[in-house]
């Protein structure tokens, strides 16, 4: 029997303040509020692990769950604890295409999309890799009005785009550093002992060039 998609608005009203709340930036945060919403991450992260591989989050859900992972991305301080619970984040988030449209072509996707493209994953970037790996088969479409094939093509546009701007209005990142320059930024990665992109999140980076590839 096929799930039911999951949604935004059905959550408990504590795990949905949860979710809101970690789309926030953590400086925003008292001490004792950051440690106890850092705690509340944690379960919730522990809890979709546990989730049904099946269950789809819904586009609101989805959506929700990536942008609270790039911020916990964003924000963490390398000792691999909270980039482990946006990895778990990501894992549903990204299982919804629609969601994955949406973050990719979104105003701030700058801001949203490198720190997840900037972090050291410890499953070499698989989950973040779900939020790409639809394209290629959703772009082959015969039908001019095929909507997954319309947004596959944005995002693959959206994501080229980004991965080859030079300078732009925004900082790359909110909270580290203010280049504009988005390839000179994963190509020196700050604190990361100027590694690449590539020795960051290898299975990203080739579904970012095979997208890239597919946009030329």
């Amino acid at each position: 029997m096929a799930l039911t998609p999951g949604s935004f608005v059905r959550l408990p009203t504590d795990i949905h303040n949860l979710i809101l709340l970690g789309n926030e930036v953590h400086a925003k945060l008292s001490t004792t509020d950051a440690i106890r919403q850092r705690e509340g991450m944690q379960e919730l992260a522990a809890l979709l692990a546990e989730a049904n591989p099946e269950f789809q989050p819904g586009v609101e859900l989805g959506l929700k769950l990536d942008i609270a992972a790039s911020h916990i991305a964003e924000h963490d301080t390398g000792a691999g604890t909270q980039s482990s619970v946006a990895q778990k984040l990501l894992e549903v988030g990204t299982r919804d295409t629609t969601s994955s449209w949406m973050l990719a072509t979104r105003p701030d996707r700058l801001q949203l999309l490198i720190p997840l493209l900037e972090c050291p994953w410890a499953d070499d970037g698989v989950a973040l890799a779900g939020m790409f790996d639809w394209i290629p088969a959703a772009a082959i479409s015969i039908s001019p009005t095929d909507i997954p094939a319309d947004r596959a093509g944005q995002t693959a546009r959206a994501l080229a785009d980004l991965l080859s701007s030079t300078g732009g209005d925004q900082p790359v990142s909110t909270i580290n550093g203010t280049t504009t320059n988005v390839v000179l930024r994963l190509l020196h990665l700050a604190d990361s002992n100027d590694e690449p992109l590539g020795s960051q999140s290898r299975s990203s980076t080739i579904d970012c060039e095979g997208i890239v590839a597919l946009r030329q």
